[in-house]
């Protein structure tokens, strides 16, 4: 029992666990997300063309480590970047909630439970900006409650520095910025001068690795057209799935059965989520948050930080500690049986509730997925049988369009959702579209547990697999 007081014996008890569930999906596949393969495509070109952006927008601090690092290792070593990233911020939430509790039961116990998060295990050992994003997010929250109760400059510094990085990284993180600053000016933390000073770190923390890699004239190029093609009513609920998906539907549940006996009083709960840093910062981030993921309600990841910013919310207001295994257990159940709400069937969602394998499953197949998809011989295969079985000497992918009329359009069923007008990319000719011969085939691409979607396995494609539809 002395054992698991030791803060070093439970610092090596976390650190093995990271490893652990970072090698369960290690030797399986590269990314889960499909737009990774731009990331890889930029990182092969890196010693001709230098550092570019990898898409429109670019994650300039991110590249700034992951291209050397393929370039030497392979993508392997891609993999074990994010591994080190993971382990580092599992170690650095155990020292940010020892902190703030002074107590390292409660501190390891949080800590395992933002480790055996899905997000968390899913993005460990893939190709993915996550792992990096969150370290810096986290080295930025936890000056930030240093600066709140030491009130050196210092600590504002860091804090700024710590969050541009993570904006640097990955654009969402603007949000956590808005929170970080709107939580100090409420709770009267942050005098006007120093709030310009933060600003500036801000600024040059995020816009500098901008301009030194891509130079400034990149800015010219950016775009926000990717967030406004469908409406507002179709995001809004798929961005309230997302919170749910973050939290987990065993959380949720778990609150609803215990919260009254094992949590504050809703009236001591208020008070303090409007008197502490902890409580106003979650509730500031829930709300820059919503926005963000309603305008693109796609990856969990963008706001990621949300989960973290909930755990230090619940160890610092807890009652009791033996709510917290059931609490732990809780977290980890999406890792391996999900919870499904929908079906989808063609381009159709159906209501269709039950049980699928869970994330760590889900992602497994969506990595090897992956693989054949790019590195495989699916696209072999589909112009193959487009050729030979429906006649089709070109043809083309996905929303692709071309006034050219001899092309086919050649499509996995799922991809027709989104056919329908208000989900189309600016400047696609609906119309015209659908006045091509278009060949659809069964190769599902949903988001899984990530929407609460029934969990459908893939295979590699046969001609079998191919038919021609009339719209």
């Amino acid at each position: 029992m002395r054992l698991l007081k030791n803060k070093y014996f439970l610092l090596f008890l976390l650190i093995l666990s990271a490893l652990f569930l970072a090698s369960i999906n290690f030797p399986h596949g590269n990314f889960e997300d499909v737009d990774v393969i731009e990331i890889i495509k930029s990182a092969w070109k890196f010693p001709a063309e230098g550092y570019g952006p990898s898409r429109s927008w670019g994650f300039p601090m991110y590249e700034l480590f992951l291209y050397p690092t393929i370039q030497h290792f392979g993508l392997n070593g891609a993999k074990v970047e994010s591994v080190v990233f993971y382990v580092l911020s599992g170690l650095l939430f155990f020292k940010l909630l020892l902190y703030l509790t002074k107590n390292v039961s409660l501190s390891f116990l949080g800590s395992l439970a933002f480790l055996v998060h899905p997000i968390s295990v899913v993005t460990s050992s893939a190709i993915s900006s996550t792992s990096q994003e969150i370290f810096f997010a986290l080295l930025s929250i936890t000056f930030f409650f240093r600066y709140f109760y030491e009130q050196k400059r210092r600590h504002l510094f860091w804090m700024v520095l710590f969050c541009g990085f993570a904006t640097a990284t990955r654009q969402d993180y603007l949000m956590l910025a808005l929170s970080l600053a709107t939580t100090l000016l409420f709770l009267k933390k942050l005098k006007w001068d120093s709030f310009l000073l933060a600003l500036f770190v801000y600024g040059t923390a995020v816009l500098g690795p901008y301009i030194l890699f891509y130079g400034v004239e990149h800015f010219t190029h950016l775009s926000l057209q990717f967030m406004g093609n469908e409406t507002f009513a179709r995001k809004i609920p798929r961005a309230i799935l997302g919170y749910m998906a973050v939290l987990g539907l065993p959380i949720l549940f778990l609150g609803f059965l215990f919260g009254a006996k094992y949590l504050p009083h809703p009236k001591e709960l208020k008070a303090g989520l409007l008197k502490n840093p902890a409580g106003v910062l979650f509730c500031s981030a829930v709300f820059f948050y919503f926005i963000r993921f309603a305008m693109l309600p796609d990856k969990l990841e963008y706001m990621w930080v949300i989960f973290p910013l909930f755990l230090i919310l619940v160890f610092t207001h807890i009652r009791q500690k033996s709510f917290l295994i059931p609490f732990l257990i809780a977290v980890a159940i999406p890792d391996f049986l999900q919870i499904h709400l929908f079906k989808r069937e063609g381009a159709n969602i159906k209501l269709n509730i039950g049980f699928s394998p869970g994330a760590v499953a889900q992602s497994r197949s969506e990595r090897l997925r992956n693989e054949y998809r790019f590195f495989g011989d699916y696209e072999a295969t589909v112009a193959r049988v487009a050729r030979e079985k429906f006649g089709c000497q070109k043809h083309l992918w996905y929303l692709a369009d071309t006034p050219d009329n001899d092309y086919c359009i050649v499509v996995p069923e799922e991809m027709l959702r989104f056919w329908n007008p208000d989900r189309l990319s600016e400047g696609v000719d609906r119309k015209r579209l659908l006045e091509r011969k278009i060949i659809v085939f069964d190769f599902p691409d949903n988001r899984g547990w990530r929407q609460f979607f029934q969990f459908t396995p893939w295979k590699p494609l046969n001609p079998a697999d191919f038919r021609l539809i009339s719209r």
